[in-house]
Order: C-alpha cells, then sequence, then structure tokens
C-alpha cells in the first residue's frame, strides 16, 4: 500500500487541509482532513469567504515492478501542479520480461508518453523527467486552446 500527503496551510494558520492519497492495486482512495481555528476568531471570519479547497489534478499509480514505481515516484518528485486546468495523470505499464517495461502516461484518456524502460535508476530518472515535460507541454497547449475558447466565445 502506498501513502502519499499533501499539506497546504492557509494564512496565519487559520484553516489547514491535510490530503491523503491511498494507492492499493489498481485502486486510490483520497481522504482528507480540515482543521479549523476557534469559532468567531477573525482569522475565521476572513476565511469565510474564501472559496474552498478545489482539487485541480490527481496523479495515480498503475505500476506494478519496482521500477515501475520509481519512475512513478520520481515523476512525482518532478511534476508541478498546473493551475486553471482539471485533470487526471494516470502512470500505468505493461511488464513485458523479455524487453524490460513499457511505461505509459495519459492525460485525461489521452496517451502522451509511452518508453520502453530500462531498469537503470539514472534511465528511470531521465525517463521521467522527459515524461513531465511531454506532459508539461500537453497541458500548455490545454490551457492555451481552452483560454481561445473562452475569448473567442466571450460576448
Amino acid at each position: 500500500m502506498g501513502l502519499k500527503t499533501m499539506t497546504a496551510l492557509k494564512a496565519e494558520f487559520c484553516r489547514s487541509y491535510r490530503l491523503f492519497f491511498f494507492t492499493l492495486g489498481n485502486f486510490a482512495l483520497i481522504g482528507m482532513l480540515i482543521g479549523f481555528t476557534p469559532e468567531g476568531s477573525a482569522a475565521q471570519d476572513r476565511d469565510a469567504t474564501d472559496e474552498g479547497l478545489e482539487i485541480s489534478g490527481l496523479v495515480l499509480d498503475e505500476t506494478k515492478t519496482k521500477p515501475g514505481r520509481d519512475f512513478y515516484e520520481y515523476f512525482t518528485t518532478y511534476w508541478q501542479e498546473v493551475k486553471g486546468l482539471q485533470y487526471t495523470i494516470i502512470v500505468s505499464e505493461l511488464p513485458d520480461t523479455t524487453r524490460g517495461t513499457f511505461i505509459f502516461v495519459k492525460v485525461n484518456d489521452t496517451l502522451v508518453y509511452q518508453q520502453r524502460l530500462n531498469p537503470r535508476p539514472d534511465v528511470i530518472e531521465n525517463a521521467s523527467k522527459q515524461a513531465v515535460r511531454q506532459v508539461g507541454v500537453h497541458m500548455f497547449q490545454q490551457l492555451t486552446a481552452q483560454k481561445q475558447l473562452e475569448e473567442e466565445f466571450q460576448f
């Protein structure tokens, strides 16, 4: 079972969020803990106007082997959230006993990256950096297209 934790603190520690991502095989479970300041505090009043917590993107692990998991760990280390887009990135693999493992990275069900993966750590890290760049380019193109559509249909 894998566990990923992400923590974000609001201004003056008024409200804190802790997101937990549990993975077990092909299943992922997301949990959230929220901490609040005492009722009636000035900090809570300022936060009352917040729009709330929004998860813009998820990165899911569907790997099966150690090289695949290492690729996923490197990928999530180098990946930075893209603001303004809702997305799901799935890192999966197809193990092959004769030729190594094949890694696939999909963004919203669109295949963006695929590569045969050599089990050497330096090769895995370089492949994950390349995947992050390709996914970043894909996301930039999506964001640009979305902004162009919004401008085109703006009255």
